[in-house]
């Protein structure tokens, strides 16, 4: 009987010790996990930065092309007008021969 105790003693104390591994391992994979997860969040935080930065950097651009187009604009509407004067003055000049 007494080496049945023992033996079960002993079958215990090695799946003790097997549960303990796998405990280990489990924290280990646990802080792992913890730390790249960190990592992760840092990296969004980085990213989100740069998200901003490129999000202002477009809003400036889009207000910078609307200018550039309405010079554009001013200087078409420009062109017409001095044409239409031209064309204005023309008609006063051939009124004034009349």
């Amino acid at each position: 009987m007494r080496e049945d105790y023992k033996d079960l003693l002993i079958e215990l104390h090695e799946n003790l010790k097997k549960v303990k591994f796998r405990c280990e391992q489990k924290d280990q994979k646990i802080a792992n996990l913890e730390s790249k997860l960190e990592q992760y969040g840092k990296t969004i935080e980085l990213l989100q930065g740069s998200l901003e930065k490129e999000q202002n950097k477009y809003k400036q651009l889009v207000i910078s092309r609307s200018m550039i187009l309405s010079e554009r604009d001013k200087n078409a509407a420009k062109v017409k007008l001095s044409t239409m004067m031209r064309e204005i003055d023309q008609c006063i000049a051939q009124l004034k021969e009349i």
